[in-house]
């Protein structure tokens, strides 16, 4: 679990779940950039390294806050290079269609994201007497890493729904020296037999 929470309000934040068979960090560098609500970790694969960013842009952002994520994930797309790229999030884009690549924002709006494939192409947010919008993105540095995405009902009270994909990465497998027992195959009876044997008078 990788937690970043926010720092000037009550509630709120990031959380980045990785499942743990599998080797990653925090990268610091990324989290600590100047865009403040992101996290950025490495995840080790066969033969490369994943590059894993999870961002959020409010819809009240300024554009000093807007350039400051255009710089975190412009300096992401150059490590791609040596590294798979996944960025996801909820950016809050209403303004830009994807699926029509329709544009309705000012240059300075856009988010910099050249060199990379945005995988969602319908409504994420659906509120009753709304529109519905598409402002949660998983942009990938390769169209072909990602399998087709789900679209499922939303958590709680959320608006938003849940994107579940599968990426087309191999990690490697990680052996664990952890003793575990397995509870489900004790000898119960047995255990109930010897215990019925015990004189319990004090």
């Amino acid at each position: 679990m990788y937690r970043k929470d926010r720092k000037r309000s009550r509630g709120g934040g990031l959380i980045l779940y990785i499942k743990n068979n599998i080797r990653a960090g925090v990268n610091e560098k990324f989290t600590n950039e100047e865009f403040a609500e992101s996290i950025w970790c490495n995840v080790e694969l066969n033969e490369q390294r994943l590059l894993v960013g999870l961002c959020y842009r409010s819809p009240t952002s300024t554009d000093i806050n807007d350039e400051k994520l255009r710089s975190v994930i412009e300096k992401a797309i150059l490590r791609a290079t040596t590294y798979h790229l996944l960025i996801m999030g909820d950016f809050n884009y209403p303004q830009i269609d994807y699926a029509s690549e329709n544009v309705a924002a000012k240059p300075t709006d856009q988010p910099t994201l050249k060199h990379l494939y945005q995988h969602v192409r319908d409504a994420t947010r659906i509120r009753q007497n709304r529109t519905p919008t598409t402002l949660d993105y998983v942009f990938t540095e390769e169209e072909n890493l990602i399998e087709l995405i789900n679209y499922e009902a939303p958590l709680g009270t959320s608006d938003h729904v849940v994107l579940a994909w599968k990426l087309l990465l191999a990690t490697p497998t990680i052996s664990s020296s952890q003793v575990k027992f397995n509870f489900h195959k004790g000898e119960y009876e047995s255990m109930r037999n010897s215990l019925r044997l015990i004189d319990w008078k004090e």
